[in-house]
């Protein structure tokens, strides 16, 4: 199945993917950065020193608490009499504690009983009344809510000396309200405010101080931006990034439900921020639609760490019973041995089935019951593909050691998919785009580029509509031994590390680069030079070339190196080489590697269904595919190919060879990449010339 036709320009690609894994599609304008992890320790990482203004706010906190906690505990029922009694009323020591208490009354004359009877006689007379003892009411739990007329219209932030003018209500929610602000100078933030009558309970303190702590480290752009903190004598306000799209909650509440692209999008950006807060070793723990807001440009902004945790070493989990319950993760209520960041994989199981479907996949009733039998189905007459129904599956499974994780949900075929939007239109709040609305960026943009696939596609349209010739006339011989050449050079290792930096490789004749995320590259030149590249969705030229030793470099050319240099270190102790001329390969016929000085590096590359896709400079265009892991290496404009299976084998042909080979596998590959091939002609309205 093609699906080309939705691909992206790849010269400032950012595709999140790990080394020879398949990842999710990728955009600049996405910021999408779900890096590989990289080898780190396994103690937790320091906390950084929080900002004054943070740090005083918390202190404050902390002290009134404290202060909180010296007061006189209540007074049980009869110590309260006594130390209303008065003194001669007291008991002694040894005295008797409920007589001492009780009113005295004065002693009655003995008279002659009456003719009444005894009943109505005793009725009659007075009965001394005992107090009855004031029984202290029962301390509640229940949080105070700030109220709207304890938040002033305009707030001073003294610590700042800045003021905040209260514009509108955003939403309320179990512990603050959020409100609308704007400065002086117009800025707009969000504002939620908490009442510091809610700080006397130990828990809510414990919450709050949590948030604002964890909340404040968190640098990326799929969280929402924690700017302060500061008090007054009533509230304690915190300054957030204002998302004036609401929630996700929102757009499905008027949508019912959304399209597989639309969903795509949403949890490209999801897993995301969701793969930096567990590489900060934090589990968020209430990741539900509410808490997914959306920014002017409808991106996804994670935000609410309220119940988010730390967890101090890979191996700790988490006990405390917490969360939404529609989005409960099993072990959360009845595992054992705690819980940790898969509880947030969880969540994301429920939230991609409730965006497809437009309800939860579980009503908790019984709990019990419910975790004892988990069972979902979809509504009938619901068109769902079956790459969706299967992440689905995988996700929500009791067993956390058996559901995958953040970069293992990335490499599912429904993530990896290139029906992916670049951008949403706003009209998508209240209805579902048209499919011109989502219609991704094209593979192949510029002039050279289309003309190199054109000729290609039709060099294979031509030789696989003469495959029963060729198979009754040649033997399937492939070239023996492989003539290497600069114009044969593919991709043999690479590593996703556009989290922060880029995507690193190295070529099968030994030189290495990095595809970075400001849409340059520095590549290996040969032994003692780099060459610097700048890439255009058009073309991609060498700018200039800087010997090692060049004193005058500039700083952040000399910054590059290092960072190249390492992505490098890290590609060769821990990747498998499959060049030609390396031990670790299976090749037989393996000839000397040639001159280093060819200069190629990586153009572009791409993220299809099936395989993710390499343009080099030296017009190679070459197929990774992901299940089985076979490599086609297309060179010559198609005329010739390298053929690497998945046991690292290569066998080199001329396309008329490889076709008369009759190796089933091959055969499927090259029909697939003719079609890909193709289907990009009708993408970017430059269909190709049919073969004579």
């Amino acid at each position: 199945m093609s699906q080309s036709k939705k691909g992206f320009s790849l010269a400032s690609k950012k595709t999140p993917l790990k080394d020879h894994t398949p990842s999710s599609s990728n955009q600049e304008q996405f910021g999408l950065s779900i890096p590989k992890y990289a080898p780190v320790s396994k103690t937790a990482k320091a906390t950084p020193a929080l900002p004054p203004s943070v740090a005083n706010v918390l202190k404050n906190m902390e002290h009134q608490h404290s202060l909180g906690s010296k007061r006189r505990s209540p007074l049980r029922p009869y110590d309260r009499n006594v130390r209303d009694a008065p003194l001669h009323q007291r008991p002694s020591s040894s005295g008797d504690l409920r007589k001492s208490v009780l009113p005295t009354t004065a002693k009655q004359p003995i008279t002659k009983p009456s003719s009444q009877p005894l009943r109505q006689t005793l009725r009659q007379q007075p009965q001394p009344q005992r107090p009855k003892p004031k029984v202290p009411a029962k301390a509640s739990n229940k949080i105070h809510v700030v109220t709207d007329e304890e938040v002033p219209d305009v707030i001073h932030d003294v610590y700042h000396n800045r003021t905040y003018y209260k514009v509108e209500l955003l939403g309320e929610g179990g512990f603050a309200r959020c409100y609308q602000v704007r400065t002086k100078a117009g800025e707009m933030y969000a504002l939620k405010v908490v009442s510091k009558k809610s700080l006397s309970n130990v828990k809510f303190l414990a919450k709050l101080h949590c948030e604002i702590i964890i909340h404040g480290q968190m640098q990326h752009r799929r969280i929402v931006y924690f700017h302060d903190c500061f008090e007054d004598d009533a509230n304690i306000y915190l300054v957030l990034e204002i998302c004036r799209n609401k929630s996700l909650a929102e757009m499905l509440r008027a949508r019912r439900r959304l399209s597989e692209p639309e969903v795509r999008f949403f949890m490209l950006q999801l897993l995301d921020a969701c793969e930096y807060i567990h590489s900060q070793q934090v589990v968020h723990r209430d990741i539900k639609l509410s808490n997914v807001f959306l920014d002017d440009d409808l991106n996804v902004k994670l935000g609410d760490f309220g119940l988010s945790a730390i967890l101090k070493t890979y191996e700790e989990r988490k006990k405390t019973v917490c969360g939404t319950p529609n989005y409960l993760a099993p072990e959360v209520l009845f595992g054992k041995d705690g819980h940790n960041q898969k509880v947030d994989v969880w969540s994301l199981g429920i939230l991609l089935y409730t965006l497809l479907v437009g309800k939860h996949p579980f009503r908790i009733r019984d709990s019990k019951e419910l975790f004892r039998y988990i069972k979902y189905t979809f509504p009938e007459g619901l068109s769902l593909s079956s790459d969706v129904k299967d992440l689905i599956a995988k996700i929500l499974v009791p067993n956390p050691d058996e559901r995958p994780t953040i970069p293992e949900v990335l490499q599912h075929p429904f993530i990896q998919n290139a029906d992916l939007p670049t951008h949403l239109p706003h009209s998508a709040l209240t209805t579902c785009p048209s499919l011109d609305e989502l219609q991704p960026v094209i593979l192949f943009q510029s002039g050279s580029d289309h003309k190199l696939v054109e000729r290609t596609a039709m060099t294979l349209v031509k030789g696989l509509d003469r495959i029963t010739h060729y198979k009754r006339t040649l033997k399937g011989t492939p070239i023996d031994p492989p003539e290497w050449s600069e114009h044969n050079i593919y991709i043999n290792k690479w590593v996703d590390a556009t989290y922060r930096y880029g995507f690193g490789y190295t070529t099968s004749e030994g030189n290495a680069g990095v595809l970075f995320n400001d849409t340059t590259s520095l590549a290996t030149y040969d032994k003692k030079s780099y060459q610097l590249v700048s890439h255009t969705p058009d073309t991609s030229e060498v700018e200039a070339r800087y010997d090692v030793d060049n004193k005058d470099m500039p700083f952040e050319l000399k910054k590059k190196i290092f960072l190249v240099n390492n992505i490098i270190d890290y590609i060769y102790q821990t990747l498998v080489d499959d060049s030609p001329y390396s031990s670790q390969t299976s090749v037989q016929n393996a000839t000397p590697a040639p001159p280093s000085q060819s200069g190629v590096y990586l153009s572009k590359y791409m993220v299809f269904q099936k395989a993710i896709v390499f343009r080099l400079s030296n017009n190679v265009i070459q197929f990774n595919f992901f299940n089985p892991r076979h490599k086609l290496i297309l060179f010559d404009e198609g005329a010739r190919l390298l053929y690497i299976d998945q046991h690292r084998i290569k066998r080199m042909y001329e396309l008329p060879e490889a076709i008369a080979s009759g190796d089933p596998e091959l055969t499927k590959l090259l029909y697939f990449v003719r079609d890909e091939l193709i289907q990009q002609f009708k993408t970017s309205n430059c269909q190709p010339a049919q073969p004579h």
